[in-house]
């Protein structure tokens, strides 16, 4: 009975843990990763309207056309993590490799936007820095969610910590023997 119980308290403190932490449910987490891959994919459609192949013909660098492909690639791959955090919302690396991606592919825009602003048409390049712009609240609320979910697990580690260390006392701890015929 007594180990029972024992056992039962850090299942409490993990309980309390999570709702102090303010972590979202389940189906809330997963409504992000879908606003992630939205949000993301809104990036194609101006992509495809750059045109960096022209671009070297007149004097552009060359570096565009495999900065353009890269980016479409991290989009796709930025689909492929989301679905992975989708699957398990509380697996830290899933959310973490999501929101890196995100950032990496926020960044190259950035870069891509000037060379299209310089060689091709500014209004394409004020398309595309709308759709990096609406792209970033999804990638704040990600980034949001993983300092939260490691928050949480830090928070787990602790507890597991702690109660690893007092069994590891209550184990070594000499036993008390009674002599016979004493109650406790």
């Amino acid at each position: 009975m007594g180990v029972a119980i024992t056992s039962f308290f850090p299942c409490l403190i993990f309980a309390a843990a999570a709702s102090a932490q303010g972590l979202p449910p389940e189906w809330e987490s997963r409504k992000l990763a879908q606003s992630v891959v939205e949000s993301t994919a809104r990036l194609t459609p101006v992509l495809d309207q750059i045109l960096p192949n022209d671009w070297a013909k007149n004097g552009g660098p060359e570096g565009y056309v495999r900065q353009l492909q890269s980016i479409k690639n991290g989009i796709y791959y930025i689909s492929v993590s989301a679905k992975q955090f989708s699957a398990d919302p509380q697996k830290l690396s899933a959310a973490l490799d999501t929101y890196m991606r995100m950032q990496w592919v926020e960044g190259q825009v950035g870069s891509l936007e000037q060379g299209v602003r310089k060689y091709q048409n500014p209004a394409i390049a004020d398309k595309l820095v709308a759709a990096i712009t609406e792209n970033s609240v999804a990638r704040t609320q990600l980034q949001k969610y993983v300092i939260d979910l490691a928050s949480y697990r830090e928070t787990e580690l602790s507890v597991m910590a702690r109660e690893a260390q007092q069994c590891r006392s209550a184990v070594t701890r000499p036993q008390q023997t009674l002599a016979p015929g004493r109650a406790k």
